[in-house]
């Protein structure tokens, strides 16, 4: 029968113990990442007020798409659905109808979905801020500006003035045009890095930029204008 050296056993009996540590340390922080994750819960929420001639809309964290249309009854309706992990959504209509704020509370393995529709006075001057969502705009008449940071932005079938921006996210465009062609056209402006839809028309001076240092692409010509040319 062979026998270790005392040494030897030592040694042996040292390197067992250090596995089973680090495999019992592994082991922990697995469980512990696991049980620290919290549970995934379904969120619904529906506001109604009065609107006002402006309004703005903000989502500063979170994963919100953010879709904003006309009232049917020129009050503004609030309707947030989605799951979260953590601390639940809150979502706040501002006491004079100008203000929407949805938040998404922070902590370790939080997480927040939502998908926000606000209804608001055709006529109403919009501002949508998100973060990591979409914002879409659509039937709207009076100047609208969309702010995002990774999400896309698309304006439809809108009949005022236009900015939008987003640093990573695309800008989308259709039928931007004002009913009589006035005097003084409106104008649409896009800072993003590429405007994957054609920008109509005569009675529009559209204009895009970029802040990315990447040209923005024009799909109409399909060409590439400068940071600043007009389109």
């Amino acid at each position: 029968m062979n026998r270790l050296a005392p040494s030897r056993r030592i040694a042996a009996i040292a390197c067992a113990t250090a596995v089973a540590v680090g495999a019992g340390g592994a082991a922990s922080a697995t469980l512990a990442y696991l049980f620290g994750v919290p549970s995934q819960h379904e969120f619904s929420h529906t506001a109604s007020g009065d609107a006002s001639g402006t309004l703005t809309v903000r989502a500063p964290a979170g994963g919100v798409d953010l879709t904003i249309s006309p009232s049917p009854d020129d009050r503004l309706h609030v309707s947030a659905s989605g799951t979260y992990r953590g601390g639940p959504p809150v979502v706040t209509v501002g006491e004079s109808g100008a203000a929407v704020d949805i938040v998404c509370p922070e902590g370790q393995f939080w997480r927040c979905s939502l998908g926000v529709t606000v209804a608001v006075p055709s006529r109403a001057d919009v501002t949508a801020e998100g973060l990591a969502g979409s914002i879409t705009m659509t039937d709207l008449h009076g100047a609208v500006t969309a702010t995002t940071t990774t999400g896309d932005v698309t304006i439809r079938r809108h009949h005022g003035p236009v900015r939008a921006q987003t640093a990573e996210g695309k800008s989308r465009s259709g039928r931007l045009r004002h009913p009589n062609c006035p005097p003084a056209p409106p104008t649409a402006a896009f800072e993003s890095t590429w405007i994957p839809h054609p920008i109509p028309s005569m009675c529009e001076t559209p204009s895009a930029t970029s802040r990315s240092g990447y040209p923005v692409m024009s799909p109409t010509t399909w060409r590439r204008p400068s940071a600043t040319q007009p389109r």
